[in-house]
Parts: C-alpha cells; structure tokens; sequence
C-alpha cells in the first residue's frame, strides 16, 4: 500500500537506496514520476490429503512474500539529461549490484514511502510514513525509441521477503514495562539491546509476559561496555557485533502482538535493556 498523490492530487515521494522518486519539489520536465502501484502476497500452507475419505488437512497459512510494481515515467529537458536520468535508475534499482553492495542484507533495502489516513489522532498531518524493506526484482530497462524523445516509461519490480510495511520511525522501552504496540495491526519482532557495567547474571531473563514467553541468557562473563544484541526475528544473539550464540541459556524468541505487550527484565545485575521495534501492517 503506497500512497503516490496526497489529498491536494501533490505528488508524494518515495525514496530507495538513495534516490528519490515521485519528489513533489521535481519539475515537471525533470523528474521520475510514479503513476501507478500494484501489488501481490504469496500466500502458502500445509496441505494433505485426508488418508481415508474425501476433504484435506490444511494448516495455519503463513505469507512467504510480497511482490510490488511500480510504474512511472523519466522525463528529462534534454536528451543528455534524459539517458543520465537513465543510467542513475537503472545503478540504484539493480538486484545484483545492490546484492554486491548491501551483503550483510542481501540487498534487501528500505523503500521508504507514505500512506494517507483518516486518524488524525495518531497522524496529525494525515500521512503514515511507512517503510518496505525490499529487493529489486528485475533489471529496470526504460523503453527508448525514435518516437519517445525525452520521456519514457519503466517499470520497477520489488521483492518483499518480509511481507510486513513497518513505520519508519522505531518505538522503544527501556527496561521492564508495557511495550505500546497500539498502532500496529500485525506482529512484528523486536531487537533486545543489552549494555553492561560489569559481570551479568548467569540467569538473566527478558520476557514477554502477555506471550508468555522468555528467553534466558547467561551473561556472567561480561564486562564493563560489553553490548549484547538479541533479534528476535532472527534468533541471533550477538556479542560487541559477533555472533555468540553460546550466551542462549534458555526459552522461545518472542514478538510483539498489536496493543500492549508486557515486556519484563529479571536479574538485571550490572546491565540496562532496550526493547526496540517497529510498528507493522499487514498491507
């Protein structure tokens, strides 16, 4: 869901790996101009056949992905200015150049965006400014004939291997507490920040009590500015940015549900928690 136009028909930009299109600031001659958004989410579940007797057994469905589309058109006030405009396109919007240069997320990006909304008490100015993290699907290659001049149509193909939209900007609790999730409508998976004065305790703890669900570290062997990381969506832990999956005592990586979850710290000895995350849609 990608708003293009505010309630005014002004343009709303959106923005990936740098560049920006649709930007309401463009001229009408110079600029990448977004006319038409469409998309589709894979959807899949376990199905079997019933061993005796007509029906099926079918599971819990689970989204796999999202694909999106979008179209637009370069405009440019030279011919020259016109296959640059081109060029720059194609570099931001390539999946194995953006793979090469992104490794750590195999190119998966924030595609930044707005969407419109009637709930003025939460938006005040009526925009969500939402996000996608995403990968170019396709090489984006603009027609170019005798015909088109400095104009052309292209066409941009996303893959969304997380089908969520999330907020742009995150929400964070610092230690126990409620973790107010009230804007989002769909779950979505916090990272756990854990920063130490001096040796842990071999039993700490970090729940989500409204889940029931906790999982226990051992950080006995920590010292003073030590900052370890949990992502819940991951199941990482990681250690001042390595991977230390040795500190697992215990227990489930957990979420957090739409409303208010209740985030509780136990035997904090020597450390501070930040729960962080990011509000998320189903569309």
């Amino acid at each position: 869901m990608i708003s293009l136009f505010d309630g005014t028909r002004r343009r709303l930009a959106v923005t990936f790996n740098g560049l920006t299109l649709n930007n309401p600031s463009d001229v009408s001659d110079d600029t990448y101009e977004l006319n038409t958004v469409a998309g589709m989410t894979v959807v899949d579940a376990i199905a079997e056949l019933r061993p005796e007797g007509d029906g099926m057994e079918v599971y819990d469905a689970r989204k796999v992905s999202r694909l999106v589309r979008i179209e637009g058109v370069i405009r440019a006030p030279t011919l020259a200015r016109f296959y640059d405009k081109v060029k720059l396109l194609a570099k931001t919007f390539d999946p194995a150049l953006v793979s090469l240069n992104n490794p750590t997320v195999n190119g998966f990006l924030a595609l930044d965006f707005t969407v419109l909304t009637e709930d003025d008490a939460t938006y005040p100015d009526g925009l969500v400014l939402s996000r996608y993290y995403c990968r170019p699907r396709t090489l984006v290659e603009p027609i170019d004939s005798q015909y088109s001049g400095t104009a052309s149509a292209f066409n941009i193909e996303l893959q969304l291997r997380d089908p969520r939209r999330y907020l742009q900007t995150t929400t964070s609790l610092a230690g126990t507490g409620t973790a107010a999730n009230t804007r989002a409508d769909y779950p979505s998976f916090p990272t756990v920040t854990i920063t130490a004065t001096g040796a842990g305790s071999a039993t700490y703890s970090v729940a989500n009590t409204t889940l029931g669900k906790t999982l226990t570290l051992n950080l006995s062997g920590l010292v003073n500015n030590d900052v370890v990381v949990v992502d819940m969506e991951k199941k990482s832990i990681t250690k001042n940015g390595t991977a230390t999956p040795s500190l697992y005592v215990s227990g489930d990586y957990w979420r957090l549900d739409p409303g208010n979850n209740t985030v509780t710290v136990s035997n904090p000895t020597n450390v501070t928690t930040a729960t962080v995350w990011r509000p998320a849609f189903c569309l």
